[in-house]
């Protein structure tokens, strides 16, 4: 049959600038109490951003959006002028006063900063094609067609069409600059859909979705999450929880590939939300990112090394990692005691000293010569994976197992831990299992705080865990799918780069029940304790608790008064000799009573960290 189009004649005239209608759809599994689209409109106005107040935007905000039932979405109109850019987000409130909130990129808007921030990107263009969605019913139906359309001359008709069947022609809306159809009876999501706007006798396809075709079909019981290299065939497998598809677009390195050429992949109906594929390419080396039905792009969460926003792989003995083939040559090396381990915390960029965003892993290898002749036998790295900076610290990380592209690849990484390791030095590697930036693939597979199992909104706590995320989003540690997650990146770590331990950063902002062992800081420090007991794991618990070191399987916790007490010192305050000794000397925590910890090795004894000035620094700038 062929397909039916229908025609709608409309005339939208406007002045020099665009009047652009912002729309939120509201999914069936919202509970927001209200919407806002704050952003750079209007901009250089005090209104701008929301406004708001340290991230908290005010209930009578006037980038408040209202909803519309004609459009069955939310709005809010600015005013914009053409070839501008414009930065907003989304900023939900979950009460009636706003004091729980959350700001995320723009669901219906897939272009996003490349930064911290995250913000969802508007470029301003005549004609401008803006929001394009099919709305869901809660049995995943298609009830609704929308599309923003926007332009200063004449406006003439559309043209929209849904697969190969008849549309019915009564239920369609515009206004604003918003086109809306209803569905009645609602369609399936794996039709295709086709939108044409004709604007001053020119044609426009606005929105082109092809029909998608699932094939349901086991994954191999050897396959995991993430790429997978065997017998000489790669396979990659993604959980995406609640999506209806997922489609993968593979290309040569570097190149950017077309939503038309994307491949989508096989369905596991004996598992939940498990999507997979075999890839049937050449020998070489590839980048692939996976395409969800909302026009979103995404490296696999699982990538070991991400180039330009894609996961990297080889076919061939590189594999998933492109560095799998690594000829490691301390294979005599043995880690060293942890009685007598010498720890030097350090970043990658700072210490190697090149400029600021110009440190790599080569660097620093260039000077374990030196830290091996000061005694040092543990290097503590601060996070190496990606983030969003081109010089940051690391406690923003949008990946928790990729590498920071611009410190080097996962072979060079290899290549610092195995000349460390030659040296008798270990390497031990910052983790931030408390949170995950808007613009990695965890929160991008399912931005839906009630359908994405790995986050939830950072003012519900778990047990024993204290409230914060930075303006991350924050980890469901009580969640089955998050302690999953977690074991894999560490056993990742472990196996495949030989790491030697872990320091979990914010320890406190996790959470952990001795009722639910299976769960939270319990639940992946056990794990990894019984897939290697060697591995040394440590965790930043500050306010520091011996009591949780003692009956856990992590080996130690920073010594936070030993840090207290000698900073005391050096700034000529009084500490009596009985603090000395029980506090710095005997293991005991911001009293000189209580319970200490029960070994030496538990209380790692530090007198600078990242978070601290040095001893110098203090003694010359503070204590002069």
């Amino acid at each position: 049959m062929k397909n039916i189009y229908i025609i709608l004649i409309f005339s939208f005239i406007s002045a020099q600038s665009l009047n652009v209608t912002f729309r939120y759809i509201e999914k069936p599994t919202d509970n927001f109490a209200r919407v806002f689209i704050p952003g750079t409109m209007p901009s250089g106005s005090s209104n701008d951003w929301g406004p708001n107040s340290n991230g908290i935007i005010s209930p009578d905000a006037p980038s408040q959006m209202i909803y519309n039932q004609n459009t069955d979405s939310y709005e809010k109109s600015y005013s914009l002028s053409v070839g501008t850019e414009e930065l907003y987000k989304v900023h939900y409130h979950f009460n009636q006063s706003g004091s729980e909130s959350s700001w995320v990129p723009d669901p219906l808007n897939p272009n996003v900063t490349e930064d911290e921030y995250t913000n969802s990107i508007l470029e301003v263009t005549d004609p401008l094609f803006f929001q394009p969605a099919r709305h869901l019913d809660d049995q995943g139906l298609v009830d609704g067609l929308s599309l923003g359309i926007f332009t200063s001359t004449s406006f003439d008709s559309i043209k929209y069409s849904i697969g190969e069947e008849l549309v019915s022609t009564s239920d369609y809306f515009f206004d604003n600059g918003v086109f809306y159809v209803s569905l009645d009876p609602p369609r399936s999501l794996y039709e295709s859909y086709k939108i044409e706007a004709f604007i001053n006798g020119q044609t426009y396809t606005a929105y082109d979705q092809p029909a998608l075709d699932v094939v349901e079909e086991p994954k191999p019981d050897n396959i995991v999450m993430g790429p997978n290299w065997i017998n000489g065939t790669m396979y990659l497998a993604i959980y995406a929880p609640h999506q209806p598809v997922v489609q993968i677009i593979v290309t040569e390195p570097g190149a950017t590939g077309l939503a038309s050429d994307a491949i989508v992949l096989k369905k596991d109906p004996s598992a939940e939300d498990i999507w997979w594929t075999e890839l049937s390419l050449p020998s070489g080396t590839y980048d692939y990112e996976y395409l969800l039905v909302d026009g979103s792009r995404l490296p696999d969460p699982l990538a070991r090394r991400i180039v330009e926003g894609k996961t990297r792989i080889e076919i061939g003995p590189g594999g998933v990692s492109t560095a799998d083939d690594y000829d490691w040559q301390s294979t005599n090396y043995s880690r060293p005691d942890i009685e007598n381990m010498i720890i030097y915390e350090l970043h990658i960029d700072d210490f190697a000293a090149q400029g600021s965003g110009m440190g790599t892993f080569e660097d620093l290898e260039n000077k374990l010569d030196y830290l091996h002749s000061i005694g040092v036998n543990a290097i503590e790295l601060m996070p190496v994976y990606a983030n969003n900076w081109s010089h940051s610290w690391g406690y923003d990380p949008i990946h928790h197992l990729a590498l920071k592209e611009l410190y080097g690849t996962p072979y060079e990484f290899k290549h610092l831990i195995d000349q460390a390791h030659l040296r008798g030095i270990a390497v031990l590697l910052d983790q931030v299992w408390n949170h995950i930036g808007s613009s990695g693939p965890l929160w991008k597979i399912q931005p839906d705080y009630n359908l994405n199992p790995y986050i939830k909104v950072w003012t519900e706590t778990n047990p024993n865990e204290e409230q914060e995320s930075w303006g991350q989003q924050d980890l469901d540690h009580f969640n089955p799918k998050t302690v999953e997650y977690v074991n894999q990146v560490n056993k990742i770590f472990v196996d495949e780069y030989r790491i030697d331990g872990f320091r979990f950063d914010a320890g406190r902002y996790i959470g952990w029940n001795f009722n639910q062992p299976e769960l939270g800081l319990l639940a992946w420090t056990s794990e990894l304790y019984e897939h290697d007991p060697s591995v040394i794991q440590t965790v930043e618990y500050l306010p520091s608790d011996p009591w949780l070191i003692d009956n856990t399987d992590i080996h130690s916790s920073w010594h936070d008064s030993f840090h207290d007490r000698t900073k005391n010192d050096v700034h000529n305050d009084y500490v009596s000799t009985l603090d000395i000794m029980r506090q710095m000397v005997q293991l005991h925590e911001y009293s000189s009573w209580g319970t200490p910890y029960s070994h030496f090795t538990q209380a790692i004894k530090y007198m600078i960290s990242h978070d601290e000035q040095s001893v110098i620094q203090e003694m010359v700038e503070f204590a002069g």
